[in-house]
């Protein structure tokens, strides 16, 4: 393969890579936002208040009649209305999105069987799950679960590393299934070899097995 055709392959795996990398700062960083805004600073108070003002506003517009009072509650309410439907067709796309990914991954796993690409699915489910379940405050504790599974399997199948968690810290150890994950790696970025990865033998480009022993190429 010449450099020319190889430069676009490994664009497209360090953009996978990517975008393993940012599924798992994406899982921090909606830790944090639980944290802070359901656990610190629970929004269900943020949304007491907002209907106490409001409330407190219409009477108050009810007493004066004043033009001002009457269009500021308009406003009010019909920015509300906006934010709450808003949220609500995010939130949906939000799932749309993550299952589109989880039936992307679960294609080619199914194709190429490999443990990093089931991690990945598994992933993408618990985060489409989470988001479901949201409503009811804990699927926002499954989201983040799923994003960083997907994202460390998809940093492991384009950064040749595996993540684990030994004595409350992360460690990096080379990847053990690497011909899995070169076989992966091929099928998504659309990258075949010049030699068989078993048996080392030539191979034409436009080949789909090694003619030498059968491996898929």
């Amino acid at each position: 393969m010449s450099q020319q055709q190889q430069a676009p392959q490994n664009d497209v795996e360090h953009h996978l890579y990517n975008l393993g990398r940012y599924l798992r700062d994406l899982a921090t960083w909606t830790w944090l936002s639980i944290f802070f805004f359901w656990l610190i600073f629970p929004l269900v108070f943020l949304i007491k208040r907002k209907i106490q003002f409001l409330i407190e506003m219409d009477k108050l517009n009810r007493k004066i009649k004043d033009y001002d009072l009457e269009r500021a509650f308009l406003f009010q309410i019909i920015g509300l209305i906006v934010t709450v439907v808003a949220f609500f067709v995010g939130w949906v796309f939000l799932i749309i999105s993550y299952d589109a990914l989880e039936k992307w991954g679960k294609r080619y796993a199914n194709e190429h069987p490999s443990n990093n690409m089931v991690q990945f699915v598994s992933g993408m489910r618990t985060t489409k799950m989470g988001l479901i379940f949201s409503p009811i405050v804990i699927g926002l504790f499954i989201v983040p679960v799923g994003m960083k599974r997907a994202g460390n399997a998809l940093m492991v199948i384009f950064g040749g590393q595996t993540y684990s968690i030994q004595n409350g810290k992360e460690n990096t150890t080379a990847s053990s299934s690497s011909s899995e994950i070169e076989l992966f790696r091929q099928e998504v970025t659309g990258y075949r070899p010049k030699f068989c990865l078993s048996c080392g033998n030539p191979v034409e480009e436009d080949l789909k097995f090694c003619k030498n022993c059968g491996t898929p190429l």
